[in-house]
């Protein structure tokens, strides 16, 4: 009788030890699949705030406008070439410039030149010289832009084409015969131009960094796990041998 319960004890002890092995699997298989599916449903959220500051809204630019009526040798000269026209406007520019006084510079003016709008003037060689002079920041007052071109007389105004003719002339050959016998003015105004800075583009937001993955972690859970059961599978082998002896 003792005989066979021990037996049926060596039988049970072998019995528990497989089974702590599978429990371990089972339980390792779910906390794998728990784990998982944490990390999927794990978001992270990322607060990017931009921050923007103007000084100043709007910028008011004041632009000085005017035009000369010049009366010259040849209009087809300049009016029928576009090389000859550019070149004589940007020489005006540059001269308008230097007459509107410290602080102005050439890329602050832009010139225009068309044919003058009297038919008579036309027949005679008669020139529109339009022009804008933004005037920059550093100026104190776009008054003083004013009053320097307005001052100028008829004969100042002339030496000043002749000397735009004279520039052109180094880049179109065919403008060196051009001659300037009159130039007239009307008076400079000036007017204020609102602009408005574009607005701010706010930096991209960074994209979150994915969550570590766990996989790694279960693995050595699982391993360690699995060490346990091996390590009671082993004594309980050893508690049988002990009892067969």
């Amino acid at each position: 009788m003792m005989r066979y319960l021990s037996m049926y004890c060596r039988a049970g002890v072998l019995a528990a030890a497989f089974s702590a092995v599978m429990a371990v699997e089972n339980v390792t298989t779910t906390r794998t699949t728990t784990t998982t599916l944490t990390t999927r449903m794990t978001t992270q959220t990322v607060t990017v705030t931009t921050t923007t500051t103007f000084r100043n809204m709007t910028n008011v630019v004041h632009i000085v406008t005017g035009r000369l009526t010049v009366t010259v040798s040849d209009p087809s000269a300049i009016l029928n070439y576009a090389d000859a026209k550019r070149a004589f406007e940007s020489a005006m520019a540059s001269q308008l410039a230097t007459a509107a006084g410290n602080g102005i510079a050439a890329t602050n003016v832009n010139v225009t030149v068309s044919a003058a709008s009297s038919s008579r003037r036309l027949q005679s060689g008669g020139l529109s010289v339009s022009y804008e002079i933004k005037v920059p920041p550093t100026v104190s007052s776009s008054s003083q832009v004013v009053s320097a071109i307005s001052g100028k007389s008829n004969s100042d105004l002339k030496t000043l084409v002749t000397s735009a003719v004279a520039t052109a002339a180094q880049t179109v050959s065919s403008l060196s015969s051009l001659t300037v016998s009159a130039v007239t003015q009307t008076v400079p105004t000036v007017e204020e131009s609102t602009m408005t800075p574009p607005s701010p583009t706010p930096s991209p937001t960074p994209t979150p960094s994915p969550s570590p993955s766990s996989s790694a972690q279960m693995d050595g859970v699982k391993r360690s796990a699995m060490m346990h059961a091996m390590s009671f599978a082993c004594a309980a082998l050893g508690m049988f041998l002990t009892m067969m002896h």
